[in-house]
């Protein structure tokens, strides 16, 4: 695939301010011109609604039977219908992953639907992804401050699940050191700052499960794309590309 596959947007409504290209035409237009070839896509309103699946139902409507969006499913497994939900994603929404947010939803992932959600997954042949925070805590308004997901839930979450490929999206660096050794999860780095970010990112948790991801509309996709154009002797063409859009296909559990 030629261009960059973007393995983490979203759009709809974010409750605390207003952003550009947040309507799916215009996030497809806008990344499109970036040299997005494809992009995983959840919705806001699936974090705040009581019921998620409103906002899944709602939103991947507009956008059924084009190519360039994964749907990426948001489930709140402390939801007694969360396997039905489940399954509606797959089977009647056509979503290719799942989207967790444990901290806004209020659970730990050692509850046992957690376990469950990733031998599902895994049987299905999706990934989960498990949002690690939407914004830096220091951003939050001051009466929605909701901390990080813990990096070490996440980490026993995948060791009991083997078979199941995890996306741990909006990781800091110091959260992508302490995954590095966990085989089945793969990591993007949105949320990682540094001198030289993706020579760091590389550094701290190597280069054959790190995929791109922009967090757009809620970051600026130009920052995330800019911190793929990096000297070739801090990180290789060949990495910057496998970063770019050829490691997704392991996370899709598809051959090199």
């Amino acid at each position: 695939m030629s261009g960059l596959v973007d393995t983490s947007v979203f759009f709809g409504a974010w409750p605390f301010r207003r952003l550009d290209h947040s309507a799916p035409a215009e996030l497809k237009a806008h990344l499109s011109a970036c040299r997005v070839a494809e992009a995983w896509v959840a919705p806001f309103e699936g974090i705040f609604y009581q019921d998620p699946m409103t906002a899944n139902e709602a939103l991947f409507e507009k956008i059924r039977g084009d190519r360039f969006f994964v749907q990426t499913g948001v489930l709140d497994l402390s939801l007694p219908a969360w396997r039905r939900d489940a399954e509606a994603c797959l089977n009647n929404l056509g979503c290719g992953a799942f989207k967790l947010f444990p901290n806004y939803h209020r659970y730990a992932l050692n509850l046992p639907s957690a376990a469950e959600l990733a031998e599902l997954a895994a049987k299905a042949g999706v990934p989960v992804c498990v949002q690690l925070r939407m914004q830096d805590e220091r951003g939050h308004h001051p009466l929605v401050k909701v901390p990080g997901v813990e990096v070490k839930d996440l980490i026993e979450l995948a060791q009991r699940c083997p078979r199941t490929r995890f996306l741990a999206c909006a990781g800091y660096l110091r959260d992508l050191k302490e995954m590095r050794e966990t085989k089945n999860i793969w990591a993007e780095p949105s949320f990682v700052e540094s001198e030289n970010t993706l020579k760091s990112a590389v550094h701290a948790f190597g280069s054959e499960r790190l995929v791109f991801a922009s967090h757009s509309p809620l970051y600026y996709f130009e920052a995330a794309a800019a911190k793929l154009d990096v000297a070739a002797e801090d990180v290789s063409a060949e990495v910057v590309a496998a970063v770019g859009s050829g490691n997704v296909r392991s996370l899709r559990g598809m051959a090199r």
